[in-house]
């Protein structure tokens, strides 16, 4: 069944009731709320440009289609944020049709536009978006802030997929449309500035990359050469106190207007006027390719990691199974003795318990003494000698 989901979210302000009404318009699923609505389609699809109606009204969107759409955008005043900073993570490909991450200045505002169509159709996962863009309203703030990690690790996926399939290949010189710069000497694509503290995953990172289905070994990789925490806070008390009169009071009406996105404005006045000395870091831009390097070794040891962490999980299983090794034989002829399927595949699966449980215990031909005495009482069912050769116990 088709699936498309659409959420639109304010930050920091509310709807006005006009605005909720117009809002409640757009579809006759009107359930809109003073901070945000949500539309899920299985016929047809949303009527209105999605665009226009995050600039007009709302500060964040999410789409997802399940077969195979994802976009994120993200809309914020000009003056609270860096567009030439921003512009560093455009995402231009001109031979990926399937991904894009744009930064543009429309009007008053700055969009961010961060999108995924697959032409091979849907997901191989479902993905349950209904809570998603709840939980990423803080990379709204974070942007502001200065922190791009969300915007640095969407781009390195869609890069890194690019050049897995090919799209990159420095043969044809048709494939790349990067800015000047985004290339080393030799043509490789370069990362953009890698942002401080990417070892460190908030709730909101960490849910936006199960979003776009992110590897967390790829992350891991690039985090490698990315700097500690940049940001020192200064003494917001006395960073207040330090305002005039005029402004508390001017600050204090417009806060009572309900004036949108007042608290970050009035923060970074506030950093301007006591700015920090922050250590400041400057890491060489790596390859794509050299990066994904990495991350095949950071996956290499991941997986040995694991299977020695399991190893040592299963034997502290089959110590702890020793004592109940008679228990379970017993078990195994209850079972077999009602003979039906679903008690079949329960001695099956103790069985296999066992025979391993043998092997750990170096007693191999005890188990298969008595796995031939249970073969000739209860081999004439043809159900379950499938499902011991299925287990490979005979």
């Amino acid at each position: 069944m088709e699936y498309q989901f659409y959420e639109f979210r304010t930050v920091n302000r509310t709807l006005t009731k006009h605005e909720q009404a117009t809002v409640n318009g757009w579809s006759s699923r009107n359930n809109a709320t003073p901070t945000g609505a949500k539309f899920v389609y299985n016929y047809g699809d949303f009527k209105h440009n999605p665009e226009k109606c995050l600039l007009d009204y709302f500060d964040m969107m999410l789409y997802h289609a399940n077969y195979g759409c994802r976009r994120v955008m993200l809309r914020f005043p000009k003056n609270l944020v860096d567009a030439k900073a921003l512009r560093q993570y455009d995402y231009a490909f001109e031979s990926d049709y399937e991904r894009s991450l744009k930064i543009e200045v429309r009007g008053e505002y700055v969009l961010i536009d961060m999108e995924e169509n697959l032409q091979d159709g849907g997901y191989d996962e479902w993905i349950d978006c209904e809570d998603t863009l709840s939980s990423l309203t803080t990379l709204w703030t974070d942007i502001v802030n200065g922190d791009y990690r969300c915007l640095y690790i969407a781009w390195l996926h869609f890069a890194s997929l690019a050049l897995e399939n090919e799209l990159s290949d420095a043969d044809d010189e048709d494939d790349a449309d990067f800015e000047e710069g985004a290339r080393d000497e030799d043509g490789n694509l370069k990362e953009p500035p890698v942002p401080a503290n990417l070892q460190k995953m908030t709730g909101a990172l960490s849910e936006f990359i199960q979003f776009w289905g992110i590897s967390e070994d790829l992350i891991t990789a690039a985090a490698s050469d990315s700097a500690p925490t940049q940001h020192i806070t200064f003494d917001l008390k006395k960073a207040i106190e330090a305002l005039s009169d005029a402004e508390k009071t001017d600050y204090l009406l417009r806060f009572l207007q309900n004036e949108p996105h007042l608290a970050p404005v009035l923060t970074q006045k506030l950093e301007k006027a006591n700015p920090s000395k922050t250590p400041q870091y400057k890491t060489p831009r790596r390859t794509v390719q050299a990066i994904l390097d990495k991350e095949s070794g950071v996956t290499t040891a991941r997986l040995k990691t694991e299977k020695e962490e399991n190893t040592a999980k299963r034997q502290l299983e089959l110590q702890n199974m020793v004592k109940r090794a008679d228990k379970m034989w017993e078990e195994v002829v209850t079972h077999l003795e009602t003979k039906t399927g679903s008690n079949y595949d329960k001695a099956t699966q103790l069985l296999k318990d066992l025979r391993e449980l043998a092997i750990f215990k170096k007693d191999l031909p005890a188990f298969e003494q008595k796995m031939t005495a249970i073969k000739e009482k209860y081999g004439r069912s043809n159900a379950l000698i499938g499902r011991f050769e299925k287990a490979k116990l005979v």
